[in-house]
């Protein structure tokens, strides 16, 4: 699973090491429980705010695919709209 913090150009912005840790730290929980998705993700985005990016300009997109066990994340991206 990826996550990635992209602008509106859909390049990729560059955190710092401990918003990173913390956001992967969110991807491992939302991968073990499918129906939270939402809340992690709204997670990862108050998690940026500790790098200044303002929560209100944010927006995350869940990719996921399903298996016989029931649906998988593959990816996130949160876009950054300045």
């Amino acid at each position: 699973m990826y996550i990635r913090v992209l602008n509106a150009q859909k390049e990729q912005i560059i955190i710092s090491p401990r918003i990173k840790a913390a956001l992967d730290s969110l991807g491992l929980e939302a991968e073990k429980s499918e129906a939270n998705w939402d809340g992690a993700a709204y997670k990862m985005l108050q998690v940026l705010q500790g790098d200044d990016f303002d929560i209100h300009r944010l927006r995350s997109e869940i990719s996921y695919y399903d298996t016989k066990k029931g649906k998988k994340i593959l990816g996130i991206d949160i876009s950054y709209y300045e």
